[in-house]
Protein backbone atom coordinates (compact mmCIF):
# COMPACT_ATOMS: atom_id res chain seq x y z
CA UNK A 1 0.00 0.00 0.00
CA UNK A 2 1.47 2.92 -0.68
CA UNK A 3 2.21 5.92 1.28
CA UNK A 4 3.61 9.90 1.58
CA UNK A 5 7.31 9.89 1.96
CA UNK A 6 8.04 11.73 5.78
CA UNK A 7 10.02 14.48 3.95
CA UNK A 8 8.25 15.22 0.76
CA UNK A 9 4.95 14.10 1.31
CA UNK A 10 5.15 12.04 -2.13
CA UNK A 11 3.65 8.99 -2.70
CA UNK A 12 6.12 6.31 -2.28
CA UNK A 13 6.22 2.42 -1.41
CA UNK A 14 10.02 2.44 -0.16
CA UNK A 15 10.50 1.79 3.17
CA UNK A 16 14.40 2.94 4.38
CA UNK A 17 15.79 3.04 7.54
CA UNK A 18 12.48 1.52 9.15
CA UNK A 19 10.06 4.83 7.76
CA UNK A 20 8.51 5.31 4.80
CA UNK A 21 10.97 7.61 2.69
CA UNK A 22 11.45 7.69 -1.36
CA UNK A 23 14.43 6.93 -2.81
CA UNK A 24 15.37 10.56 -3.52
CA UNK A 25 15.35 11.59 0.16
CA UNK A 26 17.05 8.61 1.22
CA UNK A 27 20.02 9.20 -1.56
CA UNK A 28 20.03 12.89 -0.74
CA UNK A 29 20.65 11.83 3.14
CA UNK A 30 22.77 9.45 2.45
CA UNK A 31 24.95 11.58 0.51
CA UNK A 32 24.99 14.72 2.37
CA UNK A 33 25.83 12.92 5.67
CA UNK A 34 28.51 11.11 4.03
CA UNK A 35 30.03 14.01 2.85
CA UNK A 36 29.23 16.19 5.86
CA UNK A 37 27.86 18.47 3.74
CA UNK A 38 26.53 22.47 4.85
CA UNK A 39 23.76 24.01 3.51
CA UNK A 40 22.32 27.44 3.92
CA UNK A 41 18.36 28.71 3.71
CA UNK A 42 17.50 31.67 2.66
CA UNK A 43 14.14 31.47 4.28
CA UNK A 44 14.76 30.92 8.36
CA UNK A 45 14.28 27.16 7.36
CA UNK A 46 10.72 26.98 6.36
CA UNK A 47 10.69 25.90 2.87
CA UNK A 48 8.19 23.74 1.46
CA UNK A 49 9.63 20.18 0.39
CA UNK A 50 6.67 19.53 -1.89
CA UNK A 51 8.38 21.69 -4.76
CA UNK A 52 10.43 20.81 -7.61
CA UNK A 53 13.45 22.16 -6.48
CA UNK A 54 13.58 21.79 -2.37
CA UNK A 55 15.72 23.87 -0.36
CA UNK A 56 18.62 21.24 0.34
CA UNK A 57 18.77 22.76 4.03
CA UNK A 58 15.21 22.18 4.51
CA UNK A 59 15.37 18.88 3.01
CA UNK A 60 18.24 17.57 5.74
CA UNK A 61 17.05 19.17 8.50
CA UNK A 62 13.26 17.67 7.66
CA UNK A 63 15.97 13.76 7.19
CA UNK A 64 17.28 14.70 10.66
CA UNK A 65 13.97 14.64 12.60
CA UNK A 66 13.39 10.67 11.23
CA UNK A 67 16.56 9.77 10.75
CA UNK A 68 19.20 8.78 13.12
CA UNK A 69 22.83 9.60 11.41
CA UNK A 70 24.62 6.79 12.48
CA UNK A 71 22.46 4.69 10.65
CA UNK A 72 23.74 6.30 7.56
CA UNK A 73 26.96 5.74 8.80
CA UNK A 74 26.23 1.92 10.22
CA UNK A 75 24.92 1.42 6.75
CA UNK A 76 28.03 2.78 4.98
CA UNK A 77 30.34 0.43 7.11
CA UNK A 78 28.47 -2.83 6.42
CA UNK A 79 28.72 -1.93 2.59
CA UNK A 80 32.09 -1.18 2.55
CA UNK A 81 32.64 -4.61 4.09
CA UNK A 82 30.80 -6.10 1.55
CA UNK A 83 32.62 -4.48 -1.13
CA UNK A 84 35.73 -5.59 0.75
CA UNK A 85 34.77 -9.01 1.07
CA UNK A 86 33.68 -9.33 -2.84
CA UNK A 87 37.02 -7.80 -3.72
CA UNK A 88 38.72 -10.04 -1.82
CA UNK A 89 36.61 -13.23 -3.47
CA UNK A 90 37.53 -11.46 -6.84
CA UNK A 91 41.03 -11.27 -6.40
CA UNK A 92 41.09 -14.63 -4.73
CA UNK A 93 39.62 -16.33 -8.06
CA UNK A 94 41.95 -14.42 -10.21
CA UNK A 95 44.93 -15.72 -8.40
CA UNK A 96 43.16 -19.51 -8.18
CA UNK A 97 42.97 -19.11 -11.82
CA UNK A 98 46.20 -18.09 -12.38
CA UNK A 99 47.18 -20.55 -10.61
CA UNK A 100 45.64 -22.99 -12.44
CA UNK A 101 46.55 -21.39 -16.16
CA UNK A 102 50.49 -21.71 -14.32
CA UNK A 103 49.91 -25.35 -13.36
CA UNK A 104 48.65 -25.92 -16.61
CA UNK A 105 51.44 -24.50 -18.60
CA UNK A 106 53.95 -26.38 -16.33
CA UNK A 107 52.20 -29.84 -16.71
CA UNK A 108 52.03 -29.29 -20.53
CA UNK A 109 55.90 -28.34 -20.10
CA UNK A 110 56.69 -31.52 -18.15
CA UNK A 111 55.02 -34.09 -20.93
CA UNK A 112 56.97 -32.03 -23.17
CA UNK A 113 60.45 -32.57 -21.95
CA UNK A 114 60.04 -35.87 -21.62
CA UNK A 115 59.48 -36.47 -25.18
CA UNK A 116 61.84 -33.79 -26.04
CA UNK A 117 64.60 -35.12 -24.29
CA UNK A 118 64.01 -38.75 -25.78
CA UNK A 119 63.29 -37.64 -29.17
CA UNK A 120 66.48 -34.81 -29.22
CA UNK A 121 68.71 -38.78 -28.14
CA UNK A 122 67.77 -40.32 -31.38
CA UNK A 123 68.26 -39.04 -34.96
CA UNK A 124 64.88 -37.97 -36.55
CA UNK A 125 66.01 -37.47 -40.16
CA UNK A 126 65.62 -39.70 -43.06
CA UNK A 127 66.45 -39.36 -46.65
CA UNK A 128 62.88 -38.60 -47.53
CA UNK A 129 63.76 -35.04 -45.46
CA UNK A 130 66.04 -33.95 -48.52
CA UNK A 131 63.83 -33.77 -50.99
CA UNK A 132 61.12 -31.50 -48.56
CA UNK A 133 60.90 -27.98 -49.30
CA UNK A 134 60.84 -25.82 -47.01
CA UNK A 135 56.63 -25.39 -46.43
CA UNK A 136 56.04 -28.98 -46.09
CA UNK A 137 58.68 -28.92 -43.30
CA UNK A 138 56.38 -26.08 -41.71
CA UNK A 139 52.89 -27.97 -42.79
CA UNK A 140 53.94 -31.60 -41.72
CA UNK A 141 52.52 -32.75 -37.65
CA UNK A 142 55.52 -32.46 -34.90
CA UNK A 143 56.91 -35.78 -34.36
CA UNK A 144 57.57 -35.23 -30.87
CA UNK A 145 54.13 -35.96 -29.98
CA UNK A 146 53.97 -38.79 -31.54
CA UNK A 147 57.38 -40.18 -31.19
CA UNK A 148 58.34 -43.45 -29.93
CA UNK A 149 61.90 -43.87 -29.09
CA UNK A 150 62.26 -47.44 -30.45
CA UNK A 151 60.65 -46.48 -33.86
CA UNK A 152 63.48 -44.31 -34.83
CA UNK A 153 66.94 -46.17 -35.72
CA UNK A 154 70.20 -44.03 -35.43
CA UNK A 155 71.35 -41.99 -37.98
CA UNK A 156 74.19 -43.14 -40.34
CA UNK A 157 76.37 -40.13 -41.42
CA UNK A 158 78.18 -40.60 -45.07
CA UNK A 159 81.46 -39.29 -45.77
CA UNK A 160 82.31 -37.62 -42.25
CA UNK A 161 85.88 -37.19 -43.54
CA UNK A 162 84.50 -34.16 -44.24
CA UNK A 163 84.99 -31.75 -41.18
CA UNK A 164 83.06 -29.06 -42.01
CA UNK A 165 79.95 -31.55 -43.55
CA UNK A 166 79.79 -33.19 -40.22
CA UNK A 167 78.83 -30.40 -38.39
CA UNK A 168 76.53 -28.66 -40.75
CA UNK A 169 74.57 -31.58 -40.80
CA UNK A 170 74.19 -31.27 -36.60
CA UNK A 171 73.25 -27.61 -37.12
CA UNK A 172 70.28 -29.32 -39.32
CA UNK A 173 69.37 -31.59 -36.72
CA UNK A 174 69.59 -28.63 -34.07
CA UNK A 175 67.50 -26.33 -36.27
CA UNK A 176 64.80 -29.31 -37.03
CA UNK A 177 64.45 -29.48 -33.29
CA UNK A 178 63.29 -26.54 -33.14
CA UNK A 179 60.75 -26.55 -35.54
CA UNK A 180 59.43 -29.50 -34.57
CA UNK A 181 59.69 -28.54 -30.64
CA UNK A 182 57.66 -24.84 -32.17
CA UNK A 183 55.04 -26.98 -33.80
CA UNK A 184 54.32 -28.27 -30.95
CA UNK A 185 52.77 -25.34 -29.46
CA UNK A 186 48.95 -24.71 -31.07
CA UNK A 187 49.90 -21.11 -31.19
CA UNK A 188 52.76 -21.13 -33.28
CA UNK A 189 50.27 -23.31 -36.07
CA UNK A 190 47.80 -21.22 -35.64
CA UNK A 191 50.31 -18.25 -36.98
CA UNK A 192 50.01 -17.93 -41.20
CA UNK A 193 53.12 -20.07 -42.77
CA UNK A 194 54.86 -16.65 -43.40
CA UNK A 195 55.08 -15.84 -39.72
CA UNK A 196 55.97 -19.26 -38.12
CA UNK A 197 58.97 -18.62 -41.22
CA UNK A 198 59.67 -15.30 -39.66
CA UNK A 199 59.21 -16.78 -36.35
CA UNK A 200 62.28 -19.64 -36.89
CA UNK A 201 64.49 -17.15 -38.76
CA UNK A 202 64.50 -14.80 -35.43
CA UNK A 203 64.43 -17.73 -33.09
CA UNK A 204 66.36 -20.64 -34.05
CA UNK A 205 69.81 -19.58 -33.62
CA UNK A 206 68.87 -19.01 -30.10
CA UNK A 207 66.99 -21.58 -28.84
CA UNK A 208 69.29 -24.66 -30.66
CA UNK A 209 72.31 -22.73 -28.56
CA UNK A 210 69.95 -22.83 -25.64
CA UNK A 211 69.29 -26.66 -26.03
CA UNK A 212 73.14 -27.54 -26.70
CA UNK A 213 74.43 -25.53 -23.87
CA UNK A 214 71.66 -26.49 -21.32
CA UNK A 215 71.95 -30.13 -22.56
CA UNK A 216 75.34 -30.36 -22.55
CA UNK A 217 75.65 -28.80 -18.76
CA UNK A 218 72.82 -31.27 -17.68
CA UNK A 219 75.53 -33.40 -18.81
CA UNK A 220 78.25 -32.31 -16.42
CA UNK A 221 80.35 -31.00 -19.97
CA UNK A 222 82.62 -27.95 -20.50
CA UNK A 223 81.63 -27.32 -23.88
CA UNK A 224 78.83 -28.16 -26.02
CA UNK A 225 78.53 -31.98 -26.88
CA UNK A 226 75.41 -32.68 -29.35
CA UNK A 227 73.49 -35.97 -28.64
CA UNK A 228 75.68 -38.39 -30.72
CA UNK A 229 79.04 -37.14 -29.08
CA UNK A 230 80.28 -34.66 -31.64
CA UNK A 231 81.97 -31.54 -30.58
CA UNK A 232 82.07 -28.15 -32.51
CA UNK A 233 85.34 -27.19 -30.65
CA UNK A 234 87.11 -30.07 -32.28
CA UNK A 235 86.40 -29.02 -36.01
CA UNK A 236 89.30 -27.23 -36.26
CA UNK A 237 92.88 -27.32 -34.47
CA UNK A 238 93.82 -24.95 -32.43
CA UNK A 239 89.98 -23.72 -32.49
CA UNK A 240 89.56 -20.29 -33.43
CA UNK A 241 87.97 -17.68 -31.25
CA UNK A 242 84.36 -18.04 -32.29
CA UNK A 243 84.69 -21.71 -32.11
CA UNK A 244 85.43 -21.37 -28.43
CA UNK A 245 82.63 -18.32 -27.36
CA UNK A 246 80.01 -21.07 -29.13
CA UNK A 247 81.14 -23.80 -27.34
CA UNK A 248 81.65 -22.59 -24.51
CA UNK A 249 80.69 -19.23 -23.36
CA UNK A 250 76.78 -20.02 -22.73
CA UNK A 251 77.67 -23.06 -20.69
CA UNK A 252 79.28 -20.92 -18.37
CA UNK A 253 76.35 -18.51 -18.13
CA UNK A 254 74.01 -21.79 -17.34
CA UNK A 255 76.07 -23.08 -14.68
CA UNK A 256 76.48 -20.05 -12.75
CA UNK A 257 73.20 -19.76 -12.49
CA UNK A 258 71.99 -23.24 -12.53
CA UNK A 259 68.36 -22.86 -14.13
CA UNK A 260 65.83 -25.69 -13.38
CA UNK A 261 64.09 -27.78 -16.10
CA UNK A 262 60.87 -25.54 -15.93
CA UNK A 263 62.96 -22.31 -15.99
CA UNK A 264 64.58 -23.30 -19.15
CA UNK A 265 61.51 -24.36 -20.35
CA UNK A 266 59.82 -21.47 -19.86
CA UNK A 267 63.30 -18.87 -21.33
CA UNK A 268 62.95 -21.31 -24.49
CA UNK A 269 58.88 -20.28 -25.01
CA UNK A 270 60.40 -17.18 -24.48
CA UNK A 271 62.91 -17.38 -26.94
CA UNK A 272 60.72 -19.01 -29.57
CA UNK A 273 58.08 -15.29 -28.95
CA UNK A 274 60.53 -12.89 -28.44
CA UNK A 275 61.28 -10.05 -31.08
CA UNK A 276 59.44 -11.04 -33.88
CA UNK A 277 58.36 -7.37 -35.04
CA UNK A 278 58.33 -8.07 -38.58
CA UNK A 279 55.08 -10.88 -38.41
CA UNK A 280 52.05 -9.83 -39.08
CA UNK A 281 49.88 -7.37 -36.13
CA UNK A 282 47.90 -10.29 -35.56
CA UNK A 283 50.53 -12.68 -35.25
CA UNK A 284 52.49 -9.85 -33.03
CA UNK A 285 49.34 -9.58 -30.65
CA UNK A 286 49.47 -13.47 -30.00
CA UNK A 287 53.27 -13.44 -29.03
CA UNK A 288 52.73 -10.39 -27.26
CA UNK A 289 50.07 -11.93 -25.06
CA UNK A 290 52.21 -15.41 -24.59
CA UNK A 291 55.07 -13.43 -23.75
CA UNK A 292 53.74 -11.77 -20.75
CA UNK A 293 52.28 -15.19 -19.93
CA UNK A 294 54.87 -16.92 -19.70
CA UNK A 295 57.27 -14.44 -18.12
CA UNK A 296 54.51 -13.83 -15.31
CA UNK A 297 54.40 -17.90 -14.89
CA UNK A 298 58.54 -18.11 -14.57
CA UNK A 299 57.89 -15.62 -11.70
CA UNK A 300 54.85 -16.99 -10.47
CA UNK A 301 56.85 -20.51 -9.98
CA UNK A 302 60.06 -18.98 -8.64
CA UNK A 303 58.20 -16.71 -5.90
CA UNK A 304 55.95 -20.13 -4.98
CA UNK A 305 58.81 -22.11 -4.40
CA UNK A 306 61.42 -19.39 -3.10
CA UNK A 307 59.26 -16.89 -1.54
CA UNK A 308 58.34 -13.16 -3.06
CA UNK A 309 61.39 -11.29 -2.68
CA UNK A 310 63.74 -14.68 -3.54
CA UNK A 311 61.75 -15.34 -6.51
CA UNK A 312 62.02 -12.06 -8.28
CA UNK A 313 65.84 -12.34 -7.53
CA UNK A 314 65.76 -15.37 -9.29
CA UNK A 315 63.95 -13.85 -11.89
CA UNK A 316 66.64 -11.28 -12.80
CA UNK A 317 69.03 -13.84 -12.77
CA UNK A 318 67.65 -15.99 -15.35
CA UNK A 319 66.83 -12.66 -17.45
CA UNK A 320 70.82 -12.94 -17.24
CA UNK A 321 70.33 -16.17 -19.31
CA UNK A 322 67.92 -14.94 -21.80
CA UNK A 323 70.48 -12.22 -22.61
CA UNK A 324 73.49 -14.31 -22.90
CA UNK A 325 71.30 -16.67 -25.58
CA UNK A 326 70.88 -13.95 -27.68
CA UNK A 327 74.60 -13.11 -27.42
CA UNK A 328 75.03 -16.95 -28.49
CA UNK A 329 72.32 -16.59 -31.11
CA UNK A 330 73.86 -13.31 -32.68
CA UNK A 331 77.18 -15.40 -32.73
CA UNK A 332 75.81 -18.47 -34.16
CA UNK A 333 74.53 -17.02 -37.14
CA UNK A 334 77.66 -15.17 -37.92
CA UNK A 335 79.74 -18.31 -37.71
CA UNK A 336 77.12 -19.68 -40.16
CA UNK A 337 77.15 -16.78 -42.60
CA UNK A 338 81.30 -17.36 -42.58
CA UNK A 339 80.20 -21.02 -43.91
CA UNK A 340 77.83 -19.89 -46.12
CA UNK A 341 80.68 -17.52 -47.50
CA UNK A 342 83.15 -20.59 -47.78
CA UNK A 343 80.65 -22.42 -49.37
CA UNK A 344 79.67 -20.36 -52.02
CA UNK A 345 83.31 -19.93 -53.21
CA UNK A 346 83.10 -23.86 -53.56
CA UNK A 347 80.18 -23.57 -55.63
CA UNK A 348 77.94 -25.38 -53.04
CA UNK A 349 75.02 -23.63 -50.89
CA UNK A 350 73.69 -23.94 -47.29
CA UNK A 351 71.10 -26.40 -46.53
CA UNK A 352 67.63 -24.06 -46.95
CA UNK A 353 66.24 -24.91 -43.37
CA UNK A 354 69.30 -24.19 -41.77
CA UNK A 355 69.92 -20.78 -44.46
CA UNK A 356 66.70 -20.27 -42.90
CA UNK A 357 67.07 -20.79 -39.58
CA UNK A 358 70.39 -19.16 -39.28
CA UNK A 359 68.97 -15.96 -40.87
CA UNK A 360 71.39 -16.25 -43.70
CA UNK A 361 70.98 -13.43 -46.49
CA UNK A 362 68.48 -14.92 -49.04
CA UNK A 363 70.81 -14.70 -51.81
CA UNK A 364 71.58 -18.06 -52.95
CA UNK A 365 68.36 -19.13 -55.26
CA UNK A 366 69.56 -22.31 -56.69
CA UNK A 367 68.01 -25.47 -54.12
CA UNK A 368 68.96 -28.31 -55.31
CA UNK A 369 69.99 -30.32 -53.22
CA UNK A 370 72.15 -32.81 -55.07
CA UNK A 371 74.77 -29.89 -55.49
CA UNK A 372 74.54 -28.92 -51.66
CA UNK A 373 78.16 -30.53 -51.00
Amino acid sequence: MDKACLVCNEVTNEIHYGISLCNKDKVFFRRSIASEAVYRCSFSVRCLLSQRVKCKKCRLERCLQFINPKDVQMNKTKYEDIKKTNALAIMNNTIRREHDNYKHIFCNLEYLNIKFTEYRKNAFKSPSFYNMAIDEMFLKPSEIGTFEQDSISQCKYVNVDVKDRYFRFQAVDSCLLVLEYAKTWPFFTSLSLNDQKIVIRHSCANIAMLDNSYFSFVNLHDNIILPDGHAPLTIYKPPRPIDIIISTQLIDVIRRIKPTWEEYSILKLLLLCNGNFEISSEGLKVLEKLKVLFSNALLHFNQIRLGTHFGAVRQTELLSVFGATLNSGDVCKKYFLLESIMLKKNGKIMLPLLKLGMDLPDNQTDLNYKHIY
